[in-house]
């Protein structure tokens, strides 16, 4: 495994050359916003001077055999837009990672970062025999977690008080890795994504009991697949059901937390809390103990944005999902246009494709009809009429 500090790496889209000194002035235009820093302080392109420092210091570590640099530059405009290195170069155990990256806010979201990844991976599997490419990352950065995984890494756990930050914080780094024997199916996905086709947008079909969970009950809870940590990934949002396009459509905040995961077109989990009740030993004679009936719907899809630079587009969709629970009370379309400019620039809307569905229904089904019907009859006192109607 002999690495070579002049490689040049290149696809239809994005090349990878040697980082030099002469890349000085485009290295800290591309890094130059603080928010690419908030999660590998300090911010190393906070001005000219600062970013000499790092670049130097990077180029001494590359002098010194440690790692390997390279600037990254889109081929359609020419224009540098981030970095990324081989690092932790273990040449024993045929081992790699891949580190330091940043890609420029303008060009996230894009081919870039895949083309990168896709070079970079094939030459170290390939052309350098490696067993094995890791890569690191905080602990807490979601998005740069989610892009990872979503290049077909495995998650192995945090590491935790791996590294000392400079600001004092003690970082646990959430730790992933590509194999040798993964990389012939994870090559398969990243070269069908280097192609550029669009996702499939249609989803199956949801049946008509689930449509119905939904009518009842849209506000959905909704986790991103792919991530180990649910908790930070969870929102809830309310969702209606386009049965034409069998897609689910909703809007969010642009200041929701998890905006920059749901960029990228994520995997997600969601759950629509149908009816529950609560059975007593009391409302028939055949039960002995209490319990508890409930209808709850899960489902997986895609998650992707909609109308983003559209604004008229926006405004008729919200205007759609709106009419959905308002009943015609109340028409978006009916503000003053100020009001409606606002609303469009400080809210998303989405729709997910769904590919899995699971209605759960606990309902009593081994009682006997009598048991039932008495269950049903208090479901129906307390306004359960759907719940209480699997009963029957």
């Amino acid at each position: 495994m002999k690495l070579s500090p002049s490689i040049e790496l290149s696809s239809d889209l994005v090349k990878l050359v040697p980082l030099g000194s002469q890349h000085l002035a485009q290295f800290y235009e591309a890094g130059k916003d603080p928010i690419l820093w908030r999660w590998a302080p300090p911010h190393q392109c906070r001005d000219l001077a600062t970013a000499k420092t790092w670049l130097d210091q990077s180029l001494a570590k590359v002098a010194a055999g440690e790692h390997v640099a390279f600037a990254i530059f889109d081929r359609q405009s020419g224009e540098m837009v981030g970095s990324t290195r081989y690092c932790s170069i273990d040449t024993e155990n045929k081992g790699i990672e891949i580190g330091f990256t940043f890609i420029t806010p303008k060009f996230q979201r894009s081919y870039i970062n895949t083309h990168a990844k896709y070079l970079l991976l094939t030459h170290a599997f390939e052309q350098l025999g490696v067993m094995r490419v890791q890569f690191r990352t905080h602990q807490d950065n979601h998005k740069s977690r989610n892009a990872i995984a979503r290049l077909g890494a495995s998650f192995e756990g945090v590491v935790r008080n791996q590294r000392m930050l400079v600001d004092g914080e003690r970082r646990h780094t959430a730790q992933f890795s590509i194999t040798d024997d993964d990389w012939p199916q994870v090559k398969r996905k990243l070269a069908a994504k280097l192609t550029g086709k669009k996702p499939d947008k249609s989803g199956v079909a949801l049946d008509v009991a689930a449509q119905q969970v939904i009518e009842q009950a849209p506000l959905a809870q909704l986790t991103i697949a792919n991530g180990d940590n649910m908790l930070a990934q969870t929102i809830y949002l309310p969702m209606s059901y386009d049965p034409r396009r069998r897609v689910l459509v909703g809007h969010l905040s642009t200041h929701n937390k998890l905006n920059g995961l749901l960029a990228h077109n994520p995997r997600v989990n969601l759950i629509f809390h149908g009816q529950d009740c609560y059975v007593s030993p009391t409302w028939h004679e055949a039960q002995l103990v209490p319990t508890w009936n409930y209808q709850r719907l899960h489902l997986q899809g895609t998650f992707r944005l909609v109308a983003e630079n559209d604004k008229a587009k926006k405004l008729d969709l919200l205007a759609q999902q709106v009419a959905v629970f308002e009943r015609s009370e109340w028409d978006i379309r009916d503000q003053p246009a100020a009001s409606m400019a606002q609303m469009a620039a400080h809210i998303c809307c989405f729709e997910i494709s769904v590919s899995e569905q699971q209605l759960v229904e606990k309902v009593s089904m081994k009682k006997p009809q009598f048991a039932r019907d008495a269950i049903a009859e208090q479901m129906d006192a307390q306004g359960k009429a759907s719940l209480a109607a699997l009963h029957r």
